[in-house]
């Protein structure tokens, strides 16, 4: 539906060739699940409606990437027989080694070197540089194998662990600012106020957009009898525009397929639909959940956010992977400490054993502030 209904838009309204209107339009149909952790916060994340955005959001991105190399090739005058041919062969390999090989690794070093957690992101790091490297190989765009690293990785990886905490952390303090220093270099500000057709560019890229967004949602209310909250659910989850978005418009303005004034209508575009993504988001949940359409499985005997975890010290070879434990069965809405407690005899080395004690319980929080950010109650 957004390309069905941009492409027109792009070539006929807005005058860009066939090239630019097709990557401009496949760029609508892309979006990133900015407001997810609202849903998952109402306790809705395991509706059909919620499972069917996912997979949508898996699907979508990873058409739209495909399409860019095929678009990137057509540009560079790459396109014929052998373009397609050679295309399809080192896209299946490249499939089959991401998905068929690659997890099978890390399966095997994750349980060989569970407890490693400096060597477990390392390799991380690594498939996600070598699967870069082997789309580039491939004639497709780096940032696709980096894209399917991520999803061949997915279940092997929990996330809520210490792991997924650190990708996460360095993800959002490096690599993201990065990428958005680099797009903030090449935008023009002064474009904008050159004239109004940048912002006329910009105001019908954003429009387009969340029409395109909303079609779909409508559609699909409509094929499968939703309701009108569950189709507001699947318009404010797909609606936000950003990472999948602002890569493909990057790679089409540094092959010369687009000009400065979609790139900066681009950047109003996400800053835009991440705004009414959260809104509608936030909106369709209450309404959800007052309909009483949340899960049927999500009842808790004790409150989340009133839960309490005790760990007490016995054998320390065996606190990193109990506490890495806590921390996958702790609840996010739960505020509570984690709570480690040590007990020692009262007895003539009772001041000994207070001392290694304490020394053990510091080991602990140590080890659970550098690998989580979690609340650490200790009990002397």
């Amino acid at each position: 539906m957004p390309i069905s209904i941009g492409y027109p838009v792009c070539h006929l309204l807005l005058g860009y060739d066939v090239l630019a209107s097709l990557l401009i339009s496949s760029m609508f149909a892309t979006h990133t699940l900015v407001s997810y952790p609202i849903v998952n916060s109402y306790g809705i994340s395991k509706m059909e409606a919620v499972a069917i955005t996912i997979g949508g959001t898996i699907l979508t991105d990873t058409a739209v990437l495909i399409i860019l190399a095929v678009i990137t090739g057509v540009s560079q005058g790459n396109i014929g027989n052998e373009f397609w041919v050679t295309l399809g062969i080192s896209f299946a390999i490249f499939l089959f080694i991401m998905f068929g090989i690659i997890p099978r690794i890390a399966k095997w070093f994750f349980e060989r070197l569970g407890s490693e957690k400096t060597s477990n992101y390392i390799f991380v790091l690594s498939v996600v540089f070598f699967a870069a490297f082997l789309a580039e190989i491939a004639g497709l765009e780096p940032i696709i194998g980096a894209f399917v690293a991520g999803l061949a990785l997915n279940k092997l990886i929990p996330h809520s662990s210490a792991l997924m905490n650190r990708i996460e952390f360095i993800g959002n303090a490096i690599f993201i600012p990065f990428f958005l220093i680099s797009v903030g270099m090449i935008v023009d500000v002064s474009v904008i106020l050159k004239g109004p057709q940048a912002l006329i560019i910009a105001g019908t890229l954003t429009v387009v957009a969340i029409v395109g967004k909303y079609a779909a949602a409508w559609l699909t209310q409509k094929t499968f009898k939703y309701s009108r909250g569950q189709r507001n659910l699947i318009f404010g989850l797909s609606s936000a525009h950003a990472a999948a978005t602002l890569a493909v418009i990057m790679v089409g303005y540094k092959n010369g397929i687009i000009d400065e004034n979609v790139l900066n209508g681009t950047i109003l575009l996400i800053l835009v639909t991440c705004i009414v993504a959260t809104i509608v988001t936030g909106n369709a949940s209450r309404k959800v959940v007052m309909d009483g359409e949340q899960d049927e499985e999500h009842t808790d005997v004790v409150k989340e956010k009133d839960e309490n975890i005790l760990i007490s010290i016995a054998n320390m070879d065996n606190m990193e992977p109990i506490l890495d434990f806590s921390t996958y069965i702790k609840s996010k809405k739960c505020t509570q400490p984690v709570n480690i407690v040590s007990v020692v005899k009262d007895n003539e080395q009772a001041q000994l054993n207070m001392s290694k004690a304490r020394k053990n319980l510091d080991n602990m929080v140590r080890y659970a502030s550098g690998s989580r950010p979690m609340l650490i109650s200790v009990q002397r």
